[in-house]
C-alpha cells in the first residue's frame, strides 16, 4: 500500500493505492454515481462517508482499478 500527500494548483491531492486484489467494478460505480440500488451497492459505509466529506469540501474523489485499487481525492485549498 501506497500513500501519497501532494500540494497542487487547485489544493491538494490525497491517493492511497492498494495492490492488492481490485475493488469490484460495481462498488466502484455506486460510490462514484452516489446513487445506490437493490442491485447495485457496497459493501460498506466507508467509502459513503469519504464521498460525503471530500464533496462537502467541494473536492473529486476518484477510485481506478489497475493492478489494485487507487483512490485518489482532490480537496482545493480552503485558505482561497
Amino acid at each position: 500500500m501506497t500513500v501519497t500527500l501532494e500540494k497542487i494548483p487547485e489544493g491538494y491531492s490525497l491517493t492511497v493505492v492498494d495492490d492488492g486484489s481490485s475493488m469490484p467494478d460495481d462498488e466502484i460505480a455506486s460510490v462514484s454515481a452516489g446513487t445506490e440500488t437493490p442491485l447495485q451497492h457496497s459493501t460498506g459505509i466507508g467509502l459513503w462517508q469519504l464521498k460525503w466529506a471530500v464533496t462537502k469540501f467541494n473536492g473529486d474523489l476518484s477510485i481506478e482499478n489497475d493492478d489494485g485499487t487507487a483512490v485518489e481525492v482532490r480537496i482545493p485549498d480552503q485558505r482561497r
